[in-house]
């Protein structure tokens, strides 16, 4: 099942011309509750992070969700640790939970050997909509510049799918959120307190409000095993979410 993707930057329709392997992921499993996982690609990192990464990598297998991160081959790399956790937990389950790697097209990165499907963009942009496309909850642990990306992005495209609806891009891209659905984002530890000021209002909160019990776009967790009440919890809102329409 394992294959390599170059995803061009072709964005008009979005994500025409793009091989087999996307297609299966776009289509085909379109309703498979998917996590998007963002952190830290760099391999200079303390016990902890890579602790939470293991840890998080291993109950997403045991959920049965599909995981998408950001790819990276380094073994001591937030992204790696979530993909071996994830793998090996997946094996002792016998889940049919698969592991994405959504990553740039960059010379000294190997994302095949612990990953069913690598997709490779030439673009930030492109994988930044792959992430918003295929996910349909997202788990942020510490990271860099790269990471604030993502986080703001992703952030601004729920942001205007709770204002616009139908005539979002989110909407446009992301089966679930044609659906009703609105992704979760969940980032672990205090480093991320300054999150909690970005909220909505009006019907917006009251979309948040009845959906997550929350009136902020990212809820923030104390440690990793908040994160995984709320994935929970997610998920089960998720299929309730789908039933109700499917």
């Amino acid at each position: 099942m394992k294959k390599s993707v170059v995803l061009f930057d072709v964005l008009s329709p979005l994500f025409e011309g793009v091989e087999e392997s996307f297609e299966v992921l776009a289509n085909e499993q379109k309703f498979y509750f998917r996590t998007a996982v963002f952190g830290t690609a760099g391999t200079r990192n303390p016990k902890n992070f890579l602790q939470d990464a293991a840890v998080c990598g291993e109950f997403l297998a045991e959920i049965d969700s599909d995981i998408i991160e950001g790819g990276g081959g380094h073994p001591h790399s937030v992204m790696s640790v979530v993909a071996e956790a994830f793998r090996h937990h997946r094996s002792k389950l016998e889940s049919s939970a698969i592991a994405i790697a959504n990553s740039l097209l960059l010379p000294w990165e190997d994302s095949e050997q612990i990953r069913d499907y690598v997709l490779q963009s030439k673009s930030l942009s492109l994988r930044l909509l792959c992430f918003a496309s295929l996910s349909s909850a997202f788990v942020i642990l510490p990271g860099g510049w790269g990471t604030m990306l993502e986080v703001a992005f992703v952030g601004q495209l729920i942001d205007h799918a709770l204002r616009c609806r139908s005539e979002s891009l989110l909407w446009r891209i992301n089966p679930s959120v044609r659906l009703g659905w609105i992704p979760p984002m969940i980032a672990v530890g205090n480093s991320f307190d300054w999150l909690k000021e970005f909220q909505v209002a009006g019907a917006e909160l009251d979309t948040l409000s009845r959906d997550r019990g929350s009136d902020q776009l990212v809820t923030v967790v104390k440690d990793i095993e908040e994160a995984k009440v709320l994935l929970k919890q997610s998920k089960i809102q998720w299929e309730k979410c789908l039933s109700s329409v499917v």
